[in-house]
Protein backbone atom coordinates (compact mmCIF):
# COMPACT_ATOMS: atom_id res chain seq x y z
CA UNK A 1 0.00 0.00 0.00
CA UNK A 2 1.29 2.93 -1.13
CA UNK A 3 1.54 6.44 0.54
CA UNK A 4 -0.92 9.28 -0.93
CA UNK A 5 0.50 11.83 -2.49
CA UNK A 6 0.31 15.51 -1.82
CA UNK A 7 -2.33 17.25 -4.77
CA UNK A 8 0.08 18.74 -7.15
CA UNK A 9 0.37 22.64 -6.67
CA UNK A 10 -1.00 25.41 -8.30
CA UNK A 11 0.68 26.16 -11.39
CA UNK A 12 -0.32 29.99 -11.77
CA UNK A 13 0.88 30.21 -8.29
CA UNK A 14 4.35 28.05 -9.01
CA UNK A 15 4.99 29.46 -12.86
CA UNK A 16 7.74 32.03 -12.33
CA UNK A 17 7.68 35.30 -13.85
CA UNK A 18 9.64 34.14 -17.10
CA UNK A 19 7.57 31.83 -18.35
CA UNK A 20 5.08 33.64 -19.98
CA UNK A 21 7.72 36.27 -21.02
CA UNK A 22 7.49 36.79 -24.79
CA UNK A 23 10.27 35.10 -26.97
CA UNK A 24 13.50 36.30 -27.84
CA UNK A 25 12.55 36.17 -31.80
CA UNK A 26 9.22 37.91 -30.94
CA UNK A 27 11.28 41.04 -29.05
CA UNK A 28 13.43 41.11 -31.84
CA UNK A 29 10.10 41.76 -34.10
CA UNK A 30 8.70 44.52 -31.45
CA UNK A 31 12.36 45.78 -31.98
CA UNK A 32 11.92 46.13 -35.12
CA UNK A 33 8.28 47.33 -35.44
CA UNK A 34 9.86 50.63 -33.35
CA UNK A 35 12.15 51.61 -35.93
CA UNK A 36 9.86 50.47 -39.23
CA UNK A 37 7.77 53.69 -38.61
CA UNK A 38 10.65 55.70 -39.90
CA UNK A 39 10.79 53.46 -42.62
CA UNK A 40 8.36 53.18 -46.18
CA UNK A 41 4.90 52.66 -45.42
CA UNK A 42 4.99 48.81 -46.71
CA UNK A 43 6.90 48.00 -43.74
CA UNK A 44 5.12 49.60 -41.14
CA UNK A 45 1.95 47.72 -42.66
CA UNK A 46 4.12 44.49 -42.45
CA UNK A 47 4.75 45.75 -38.41
CA UNK A 48 1.08 46.25 -38.47
CA UNK A 49 -0.13 42.82 -39.18
CA UNK A 50 2.47 41.18 -37.24
CA UNK A 51 1.44 42.85 -33.91
CA UNK A 52 -2.41 42.41 -34.67
CA UNK A 53 -1.24 38.75 -35.75
CA UNK A 54 0.30 38.14 -32.28
CA UNK A 55 -2.71 40.23 -30.23
CA UNK A 56 -5.30 37.95 -31.77
CA UNK A 57 -3.55 34.91 -31.17
CA UNK A 58 -3.29 35.87 -27.61
CA UNK A 59 -6.94 36.75 -27.43
CA UNK A 60 -7.60 33.49 -28.88
CA UNK A 61 -5.74 31.62 -26.76
CA UNK A 62 -6.98 33.09 -23.81
CA UNK A 63 -10.58 33.22 -24.97
CA UNK A 64 -11.08 37.21 -24.10
CA UNK A 65 -12.56 38.57 -28.02
CA UNK A 66 -15.15 39.39 -25.76
CA UNK A 67 -13.48 42.39 -23.87
CA UNK A 68 -12.47 43.50 -27.56
CA UNK A 69 -15.67 43.18 -28.40
CA UNK A 70 -17.05 45.44 -25.50
CA UNK A 71 -14.53 47.70 -26.05
CA UNK A 72 -16.10 51.51 -26.38
CA UNK A 73 -13.63 52.13 -29.46
CA UNK A 74 -15.11 49.20 -31.53
CA UNK A 75 -18.34 49.86 -30.86
CA UNK A 76 -18.03 53.52 -31.79
CA UNK A 77 -15.50 52.62 -35.15
CA UNK A 78 -18.10 49.71 -35.89
CA UNK A 79 -21.06 52.58 -36.32
CA UNK A 80 -18.89 54.82 -37.71
CA UNK A 81 -18.03 51.90 -40.87
CA UNK A 82 -21.93 51.46 -40.56
CA UNK A 83 -22.64 54.75 -41.19
CA UNK A 84 -20.33 55.59 -43.68
CA UNK A 85 -20.93 52.23 -45.11
CA UNK A 86 -24.69 53.11 -45.63
CA UNK A 87 -23.35 56.37 -47.31
CA UNK A 88 -22.12 54.30 -49.87
CA UNK A 89 -25.91 53.99 -51.53
CA UNK A 90 -25.30 57.80 -52.38
CA UNK A 91 -21.94 58.13 -52.92
CA UNK A 92 -20.66 59.95 -56.28
CA UNK A 93 -17.02 58.27 -55.82
CA UNK A 94 -16.23 54.78 -57.54
CA UNK A 95 -16.72 51.81 -55.58
CA UNK A 96 -12.79 51.23 -55.24
CA UNK A 97 -12.12 54.46 -53.69
CA UNK A 98 -15.43 54.14 -50.79
CA UNK A 99 -14.32 50.68 -49.84
CA UNK A 100 -10.47 52.13 -49.57
CA UNK A 101 -11.80 55.08 -47.52
CA UNK A 102 -13.83 52.13 -45.13
CA UNK A 103 -10.45 50.01 -44.76
CA UNK A 104 -8.34 53.53 -43.75
CA UNK A 105 -11.32 54.01 -40.71
CA UNK A 106 -11.46 50.43 -39.88
CA UNK A 107 -7.71 50.46 -38.70
CA UNK A 108 -8.86 51.77 -35.75
CA UNK A 109 -10.17 48.63 -34.65
CA UNK A 110 -6.48 47.57 -34.49
CA UNK A 111 -6.11 49.42 -31.61
CA UNK A 112 -8.14 47.82 -28.99
CA UNK A 113 -6.89 44.64 -30.31
CA UNK A 114 -3.13 45.50 -29.66
CA UNK A 115 -4.30 47.42 -26.37
CA UNK A 116 -6.02 43.98 -24.68
CA UNK A 117 -3.86 41.59 -26.68
CA UNK A 118 -0.60 42.50 -27.12
CA UNK A 119 2.23 41.43 -24.37
CA UNK A 120 3.30 43.81 -22.51
CA UNK A 121 6.83 42.94 -22.28
CA UNK A 122 6.34 43.76 -26.37
CA UNK A 123 4.56 46.40 -25.80
CA UNK A 124 7.76 48.21 -23.95
CA UNK A 125 10.62 47.09 -26.16
CA UNK A 126 8.54 48.57 -29.30
CA UNK A 127 8.00 51.74 -27.37
CA UNK A 128 12.13 51.87 -26.31
CA UNK A 129 13.22 50.92 -30.00
CA UNK A 130 10.79 53.52 -31.31
CA UNK A 131 12.44 56.44 -29.13
CA UNK A 132 16.23 54.92 -29.91
CA UNK A 133 15.00 55.28 -33.39
CA UNK A 134 13.96 58.81 -32.85
CA UNK A 135 17.16 59.59 -31.60
CA UNK A 136 18.66 58.48 -34.70
CA UNK A 137 16.18 59.73 -36.70
CA UNK A 138 16.72 63.53 -34.77
CA UNK A 139 20.68 62.92 -35.23
CA UNK A 140 20.00 62.63 -39.11
CA UNK A 141 18.10 66.30 -38.57
CA UNK A 142 21.07 67.49 -37.08
CA UNK A 143 23.62 66.52 -39.16
CA UNK A 144 21.84 67.84 -42.28
CA UNK A 145 21.08 70.89 -40.52
CA UNK A 146 24.64 71.33 -40.11
CA UNK A 147 25.96 70.28 -43.41
CA UNK A 148 23.64 72.11 -44.92
CA UNK A 149 24.60 75.26 -43.20
CA UNK A 150 27.94 74.35 -44.91
CA UNK A 151 27.69 73.65 -48.21
CA UNK A 152 23.97 73.86 -49.22
CA UNK A 153 22.83 70.73 -51.40
CA UNK A 154 19.86 69.89 -53.43
CA UNK A 155 20.49 66.38 -53.96
CA UNK A 156 22.60 65.41 -51.05
CA UNK A 157 20.13 63.63 -48.48
CA UNK A 158 17.78 62.45 -51.69
CA UNK A 159 18.01 58.85 -51.09
CA UNK A 160 18.49 58.99 -47.24
CA UNK A 161 15.58 58.26 -44.87
CA UNK A 162 14.01 60.87 -42.72
CA UNK A 163 15.44 63.77 -44.26
CA UNK A 164 15.25 62.84 -47.58
CA UNK A 165 11.63 62.16 -47.90
CA UNK A 166 9.16 64.67 -48.40
CA UNK A 167 5.13 65.53 -48.23
CA UNK A 168 3.00 63.86 -45.65
CA UNK A 169 6.41 61.28 -44.66
CA UNK A 170 8.30 64.44 -43.63
CA UNK A 171 5.29 65.37 -41.55
CA UNK A 172 4.80 62.36 -39.76
CA UNK A 173 8.67 62.67 -39.00
CA UNK A 174 7.86 65.73 -37.19
CA UNK A 175 4.94 64.76 -35.53
CA UNK A 176 6.69 61.12 -34.43
CA UNK A 177 9.93 63.58 -33.27
CA UNK A 178 7.71 65.48 -30.93
CA UNK A 179 6.13 62.38 -29.52
CA UNK A 180 9.24 60.91 -28.52
CA UNK A 181 10.65 64.12 -26.78
CA UNK A 182 7.18 63.66 -24.75
CA UNK A 183 7.14 59.82 -24.19
CA UNK A 184 11.24 60.19 -23.18
CA UNK A 185 9.93 63.63 -20.85
CA UNK A 186 7.76 61.06 -19.08
CA UNK A 187 10.03 57.84 -18.62
CA UNK A 188 12.62 60.37 -17.43
CA UNK A 189 10.30 62.41 -14.94
CA UNK A 190 9.28 59.30 -13.63
CA UNK A 191 9.47 58.96 -9.92
CA UNK A 192 9.64 55.58 -9.56
CA UNK A 193 12.89 55.11 -10.98
CA UNK A 194 16.59 55.43 -10.32
CA UNK A 195 18.32 58.00 -11.37
CA UNK A 196 20.50 55.69 -13.51
CA UNK A 197 17.38 54.62 -15.54
CA UNK A 198 15.89 58.19 -15.27
CA UNK A 199 18.92 59.53 -17.62
CA UNK A 200 19.30 58.00 -20.71
CA UNK A 201 15.54 58.76 -20.96
CA UNK A 202 16.56 62.52 -20.55
CA UNK A 203 19.03 62.45 -23.19
CA UNK A 204 16.70 60.98 -25.40
CA UNK A 205 14.18 63.83 -24.40
CA UNK A 206 16.90 66.35 -25.29
CA UNK A 207 18.09 64.66 -28.94
CA UNK A 208 14.62 64.15 -30.24
CA UNK A 209 13.94 68.34 -29.11
CA UNK A 210 16.76 68.98 -31.12
CA UNK A 211 15.53 67.39 -34.10
CA UNK A 212 12.16 68.56 -33.79
CA UNK A 213 13.63 72.38 -33.62
CA UNK A 214 15.83 71.87 -36.45
CA UNK A 215 13.47 70.01 -39.14
CA UNK A 216 11.76 72.15 -41.00
CA UNK A 217 7.21 70.89 -40.78
CA UNK A 218 5.21 72.96 -38.20
CA UNK A 219 3.19 70.20 -37.43
CA UNK A 220 6.13 69.10 -34.65
CA UNK A 221 7.23 72.17 -33.55
CA UNK A 222 3.57 73.36 -32.29
CA UNK A 223 2.77 69.34 -30.82
CA UNK A 224 5.98 69.23 -28.84
CA UNK A 225 4.97 72.00 -26.52
CA UNK A 226 1.39 71.02 -25.48
CA UNK A 227 3.37 67.54 -25.07
CA UNK A 228 5.68 68.40 -22.67
CA UNK A 229 2.84 71.13 -21.06
CA UNK A 230 1.24 67.79 -20.19
CA UNK A 231 3.94 66.18 -18.54
CA UNK A 232 4.29 69.20 -16.19
CA UNK A 233 0.97 68.83 -14.99
CA UNK A 234 0.72 65.49 -14.40
CA UNK A 235 4.02 65.11 -12.62
CA UNK A 236 4.07 68.29 -10.72
CA UNK A 237 2.08 68.90 -7.63
CA UNK A 238 0.71 71.97 -6.26
CA UNK A 239 -1.61 74.98 -7.75
CA UNK A 240 1.68 77.08 -7.20
CA UNK A 241 3.99 74.41 -8.66
CA UNK A 242 1.83 73.97 -11.91
CA UNK A 243 1.85 77.65 -12.48
CA UNK A 244 5.49 78.14 -12.24
CA UNK A 245 6.62 75.35 -14.16
CA UNK A 246 3.74 76.01 -17.16
CA UNK A 247 5.48 79.90 -16.99
CA UNK A 248 9.28 78.28 -17.34
CA UNK A 249 7.89 76.09 -19.85
CA UNK A 250 6.52 79.41 -21.81
CA UNK A 251 9.63 81.36 -21.37
CA UNK A 252 11.85 77.79 -22.23
CA UNK A 253 9.39 77.34 -25.93
CA UNK A 254 9.55 80.94 -26.67
CA UNK A 255 13.98 80.71 -26.11
CA UNK A 256 14.67 77.84 -28.04
CA UNK A 257 11.64 78.79 -31.23
CA UNK A 258 14.46 82.34 -31.30
CA UNK A 259 17.20 80.06 -31.15
CA UNK A 260 15.21 77.43 -33.92
CA UNK A 261 15.94 79.26 -37.59
CA UNK A 262 13.80 76.46 -39.35
CA UNK A 263 11.11 77.92 -36.86
CA UNK A 264 11.52 81.63 -37.83
CA UNK A 265 11.64 80.73 -41.28
CA UNK A 266 8.68 78.54 -41.16
CA UNK A 267 6.80 81.08 -39.10
CA UNK A 268 7.66 83.68 -41.63
CA UNK A 269 6.44 81.79 -45.08
CA UNK A 270 3.38 81.16 -42.92
CA UNK A 271 2.08 84.75 -42.26
CA UNK A 272 3.10 86.00 -45.86
CA UNK A 273 1.12 82.87 -47.06
CA UNK A 274 -1.75 83.79 -44.99
CA UNK A 275 -1.07 87.80 -46.17
CA UNK A 276 -0.79 86.33 -49.91
CA UNK A 277 -4.15 84.83 -49.90
CA UNK A 278 -6.81 85.93 -51.92
CA UNK A 279 -9.92 83.65 -52.22
CA UNK A 280 -11.14 82.42 -56.08
CA UNK A 281 -7.05 83.24 -57.09
CA UNK A 282 -4.79 80.28 -57.72
CA UNK A 283 -2.43 79.64 -54.83
CA UNK A 284 0.62 77.09 -54.90
CA UNK A 285 1.38 78.19 -50.79
CA UNK A 286 0.75 75.57 -47.92
CA UNK A 287 -1.58 77.89 -46.40
CA UNK A 288 -2.72 79.30 -49.19
CA UNK A 289 -4.25 76.04 -50.32
CA UNK A 290 -5.41 74.76 -47.15
CA UNK A 291 -7.31 77.62 -46.65
CA UNK A 292 -9.09 77.06 -50.30
CA UNK A 293 -9.44 73.59 -48.92
CA UNK A 294 -11.60 74.90 -45.76
CA UNK A 295 -13.66 77.56 -47.97
CA UNK A 296 -14.40 74.57 -50.44
CA UNK A 297 -15.17 71.79 -48.33
CA UNK A 298 -17.39 74.26 -45.80
CA UNK A 299 -19.35 74.99 -48.88
CA UNK A 300 -19.47 70.79 -49.65
CA UNK A 301 -20.77 70.62 -46.12
CA UNK A 302 -23.14 73.68 -45.93
CA UNK A 303 -24.81 71.64 -48.89
CA UNK A 304 -25.52 68.31 -47.27
CA UNK A 305 -24.78 68.87 -43.80
CA UNK A 306 -26.92 65.52 -42.49
CA UNK A 307 -26.21 62.87 -44.78
CA UNK A 308 -22.60 64.04 -46.82
CA UNK A 309 -21.98 63.64 -50.15
CA UNK A 310 -20.59 60.36 -49.40
CA UNK A 311 -17.19 57.74 -48.48
CA UNK A 312 -14.69 58.28 -50.97
CA UNK A 313 -16.09 61.37 -52.89
CA UNK A 314 -14.05 64.27 -51.45
CA UNK A 315 -11.48 63.82 -54.01
CA UNK A 316 -13.65 63.94 -57.06
CA UNK A 317 -15.63 67.16 -55.62
CA UNK A 318 -12.62 68.94 -54.95
CA UNK A 319 -11.14 68.33 -58.67
CA UNK A 320 -14.55 69.45 -60.08
CA UNK A 321 -14.78 72.58 -57.78
CA UNK A 322 -11.72 74.10 -58.46
CA UNK A 323 -9.93 76.24 -60.64
CA UNK A 324 -5.76 76.02 -60.85
CA UNK A 325 -2.79 74.81 -61.43
CA UNK A 326 -1.78 71.31 -61.30
CA UNK A 327 -0.47 71.10 -57.54
CA UNK A 328 -3.92 72.78 -56.21
CA UNK A 329 -6.21 70.49 -58.26
CA UNK A 330 -3.99 67.05 -57.45
CA UNK A 331 -4.96 66.87 -53.72
CA UNK A 332 -6.92 63.88 -52.15
CA UNK A 333 -7.65 65.07 -48.89
CA UNK A 334 -8.79 68.63 -47.33
CA UNK A 335 -5.69 68.01 -44.70
CA UNK A 336 -8.00 67.98 -41.68
CA UNK A 337 -9.61 65.07 -40.94
CA UNK A 338 -13.06 66.51 -39.20
CA UNK A 339 -13.80 68.35 -42.43
CA UNK A 340 -13.36 65.08 -44.48
CA UNK A 341 -15.33 63.28 -42.17
CA UNK A 342 -18.37 65.72 -42.26
CA UNK A 343 -18.30 66.53 -45.37
CA UNK A 344 -18.06 63.01 -47.04
CA UNK A 345 -20.71 61.70 -43.62
CA UNK A 346 -22.42 64.48 -42.57
CA UNK A 347 -22.75 65.52 -39.21
CA UNK A 348 -22.85 61.74 -37.99
CA UNK A 349 -20.14 60.75 -39.26
CA UNK A 350 -17.93 64.08 -37.49
CA UNK A 351 -20.14 62.91 -34.11
CA UNK A 352 -19.02 59.29 -34.61
CA UNK A 353 -15.50 60.32 -35.65
CA UNK A 354 -14.96 62.58 -32.57
CA UNK A 355 -16.96 60.38 -30.20
CA UNK A 356 -13.93 57.92 -30.87
CA UNK A 357 -10.90 60.34 -30.25
CA UNK A 358 -12.65 62.03 -27.49
CA UNK A 359 -13.36 58.62 -25.90
CA UNK A 360 -10.18 57.58 -26.68
CA UNK A 361 -8.46 61.05 -24.99
CA UNK A 362 -11.07 60.50 -21.56
CA UNK A 363 -9.74 56.85 -21.30
CA UNK A 364 -5.97 57.64 -21.61
CA UNK A 365 -6.53 60.86 -18.92
CA UNK A 366 -7.96 58.23 -16.31
CA UNK A 367 -12.04 59.21 -16.66
CA UNK A 368 -13.98 56.57 -16.89
CA UNK A 369 -17.84 55.83 -17.41
CA UNK A 370 -18.18 54.56 -14.18
CA UNK A 371 -14.90 55.41 -12.52
CA UNK A 372 -11.79 57.69 -12.29
CA UNK A 373 -8.41 55.98 -12.02
CA UNK A 374 -5.00 57.38 -12.54
CA UNK A 375 -4.01 58.49 -16.21
CA UNK A 376 -1.80 57.11 -18.66
CA UNK A 377 0.03 59.11 -20.00
CA UNK A 378 1.78 58.08 -22.80
CA UNK A 379 -1.72 56.68 -24.20
CA UNK A 380 -3.20 60.25 -23.14
CA UNK A 381 0.35 61.91 -25.00
CA UNK A 382 -0.43 60.01 -28.46
CA UNK A 383 -4.22 60.61 -28.44
CA UNK A 384 -3.89 64.17 -27.81
CA UNK A 385 -1.09 63.92 -30.59
CA UNK A 386 -4.23 62.45 -32.84
CA UNK A 387 -6.84 64.71 -31.49
CA UNK A 388 -4.65 67.91 -32.47
CA UNK A 389 -2.74 66.68 -35.95
CA UNK A 390 -6.61 65.90 -37.20
CA UNK A 391 -6.98 69.62 -37.47
CA UNK A 392 -4.77 69.62 -39.75
CA UNK A 393 -3.90 66.55 -41.45
CA UNK A 394 -5.67 63.76 -42.34
CA UNK A 395 -4.33 61.41 -40.05
CA UNK A 396 -7.07 58.57 -39.96
CA UNK A 397 -7.16 58.57 -43.79
CA UNK A 398 -3.61 58.82 -44.84
CA UNK A 399 -1.09 55.33 -43.87
CA UNK A 400 1.77 57.58 -43.62
CA UNK A 401 0.20 59.14 -40.79
CA UNK A 402 -1.75 56.82 -39.45
CA UNK A 403 0.07 53.62 -38.93
CA UNK A 404 2.61 55.36 -37.20
CA UNK A 405 -0.30 56.97 -34.73
CA UNK A 406 -2.32 53.79 -34.47
CA UNK A 407 0.65 51.64 -33.27
CA UNK A 408 1.94 54.15 -30.95
CA UNK A 409 -1.10 54.01 -29.64
CA UNK A 410 -1.93 50.20 -29.09
CA UNK A 411 1.55 49.96 -28.05
CA UNK A 412 0.75 52.57 -24.85
CA UNK A 413 -2.14 51.05 -23.76
CA UNK A 414 -0.60 47.32 -23.85
CA UNK A 415 2.61 48.48 -22.14
CA UNK A 416 1.40 48.95 -18.75
CA UNK A 417 -1.40 46.38 -18.99
CA UNK A 418 -0.75 43.08 -16.62
CA UNK A 419 0.59 40.40 -18.44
Amino acid sequence: MTADRPPPPDAALTRSPQADAPPPIALAGAAAAGWSLYLPVGLQYLAFGAMLGAAAHALTRQQRWALWRDDPMVRLTLALLAWLGLSMVWTTAPMSEAVSHLWHYARLLGVPLLALGLHPALARNALAHFVIASCAAAALVVAAFALDAISPSVERWANWPVVGVGGNQLVSVSILLALAAGLSAVQASDTRGDAARRWPWALAAVATTMGVLLQDRRTGLVLLPVLLAVVVLARVRGTAARIGAALGLVVLTGLLAMASPPLQQRLAEGWGELQAYQPGQDVDASLGMRLRMVDVTSDMIRERPWTGHGVGSWAGLWASRVQGGELLRAHTTPHNEYLLLAAQGGLPALMLGGAVLGGAVLTAAGIGARRRHPPELASLMVWITVVLAASVNAVLRDAKLALPLLLLAGWAAARSRPG
